[in-house]
């Protein structure tokens, strides 16, 4: 995994939370338009940092990342986490990661192939 500097590391989280935050939102979670989610500022400013937070996007997809940081029952968060990241991963690498037919719609698969898209892949943006 590559080193990620600590300032990286807070602005990735604060932009993190500030997308969770929308996410939960009761006029967010009745939507069924994925660009909703989308929209708004923690998903900006996550998507500028650009390709560099790789790495602190694939440690999301680990069963401890949430626990480790207090985090019990967030359903903004799991949102994020359950449909965005696959977005995100998507908006900053391009025509680089596609997720495949054959899962599109199923998220359970369509996390675990960005998780190994990213073991596999993310080396190539450093």
């Amino acid at each position: 995994m590559n080193k990620v500097d600590n300032k990286l590391r807070y602005r990735f989280e604060q932009a993190l939370k500030e997308w969770g935050e929308h996410c939960g939102d009761d006029s967010v979670q009745i939507q069924s338009d994925i660009t909703r989610y989308l929209d708004c500022k923690g998903y900006k400013k996550l998507k500028a940092m650009g390709t560099q937070i790789l790495p602190l996007i694939r440690e999301i997809y680990s069963p401890e990342y949430f626990k480790q940081r207090g985090i019990i029952k967030d359903r903004g968060l799991a949102t994020v986490k359950e449909l965005g990241l696959v977005c995100l991963v998507s908006d900053l690498c391009g025509e680089d990661f596609k997720v495949p037919e054959n899962i599109q719609g199923r998220v359970t698969a369509m996390k675990q192939f960005t998780a190994g898209w990213l073991d596999f892949n993310m080396h190539k943006y450093f």
